[in-house]
């Protein structure tokens, strides 16, 4: 339902992972409801918890599990990583789980702290977008670490320039 002027109700646009969206189409579809009023009574019934928002990304300590326990885990969580352009934010990579086939939370912490811990991801400072709200501080992206970097429209036209003008200043001597 669009929102009107005069509605005391707001039209928004998101993304979520496909195992959520699946489980919210489902859950409607059980309950006959529409999607719209079921993601309205799950951010309610947030609002009404003791910690409101509060998504819990403790890090395991390193001594409370063995090297290689998760290597398989790990290497779903590197293959993920690998697939995305800009890396992402250990938020959207714990509701993307399930798109790893790692299901398990705290699995997946303990798969991401091991691969901190190994120097096999990076944490960087995600530049932010126009028309989007800024970053809190020291929210970061992570990605594979020494991964080079997908180059970009702006890469190609930055060095067409920069051939012209070493053509054009070789040309001068």
């Amino acid at each position: 339902m669009k929102a009107k002027k005069t509605s005391k109700f707001t039209s928004l646009t998101t993304y979520i992972p496909d195992h959520v969206a699946d489980a919210i189409k489902d859950h409607a579809a059980k309950v006959e409801l529409p999607i719209s009023r079921i993601i309205a009574q799950m951010v309610d019934k947030t609002f009404s918890s003791d910690d409101p928002f509060g998504y819990d990304l403790t890090l395991p300590d390193a001594d409370e599990f063995e090297d290689m326990t998760y290597a398989d885990e790990g290497g779903k969580l590197l293959d993920f990583l690998r697939s995305l352009d800009d890396g992402m934010s250990l938020d959207m990579l714990m509701l993307c789980r399930h798109n790893m086939m790692i299901p398990d939370r705290e699995v997946l912490l303990a798969v991401f702290a091991d691969c901190l811990r190994l120097d096999l991801i990076e944490g960087y400072e995600p530049k932010r977008r126009v028309g989007y709200p800024a970053y809190p501080e020291g929210y970061l992206y992570y990605r594979i670490k020494n991964r080079p970097r997908k180059r970009t429209k702006r890469d190609a036209k930055q060095y067409d320039q920069y051939l012209r003008l070493k053509k054009k200043f070789e040309g001068e001597d």
